[in-house]
């Protein structure tokens, strides 16, 4: 994912603003003149309006680091989108259409390409990516993880525009039975 720069721009910009804000309150609160009864001049600090001023600036400072964070925030959020999925395993429909439930054609060779690589690796951030090799069927994969529990294969349709995991069984025995031949 590329780098936020606006948002790291615009954090380093609220600390200036505090540490600023901080010193220009200090030399304005020390500006203050006073006279001593012989004719004398005597330079104080007036500490309320330092406090003031300088309590002002750092809820300005702080007010555009929160920007900056939302800011990534969003970003990181925006960057994770095509992953997300739109049900979980427990929660789909009861009734599945026809083609979901066909079993594709066998292909011949294909092998993966960067994109599907980048949309497993996506999909699969938590864990350890072993091996990732192409099926015998055009658009299935096999995923070997690793994991706290230990090393285990998982079957990725990468055809659409975010890798899922299998849920159609007739799929996933032929692939898994096609890797256990290879091994």
């Amino acid at each position: 994912m590329k780098q936020n720069i606006l948002g790291r721009i615009i954090f380093w910009f609220g600390i200036a603003v505090i540490v600023i804000g901080i010193i220009q309150a200090y030399i304005m609160a020390s500006n203050t003149f006073y006279d001593d009864g012989f004719g004398h001049q005597e330079v104080r600090i007036e500490w309320r309006f330092f406090f003031q001023m300088a309590f002002q600036y750092l809820v300005d400072g702080m007010i555009i680091i929160g920007i900056s964070e939302v800011i990534k925030l969003l970003h990181n959020a925006n960057g994770k989108i095509s992953g997300l999925k739109l049900f979980k395993a427990d929660n789909r429909p009861e009734h599945q259409s026809d083609i979901a439930n066909e079993v594709p054609e066998q292909s011949s060779d294909w092998k993966l390409e960067e994109m599907d690589v980048e949309k497993i690796y996506e999909l699969y951030s938590d864990a350890a990516i072993i091996e990732l090799l192409p099926s015998q069927m055009e658009g299935y994969c096999v995923v070997k993880l690793q994991k706290d529990e230990g090393a285990f294969i998982k079957i990725v349709d990468v055809g659409g525009f975010s890798a899922q995991e299998v849920q159609n069984p007739e799929i996933k025995k032929k692939v898994t039975d096609w890797y256990n031949d290879r091994i």
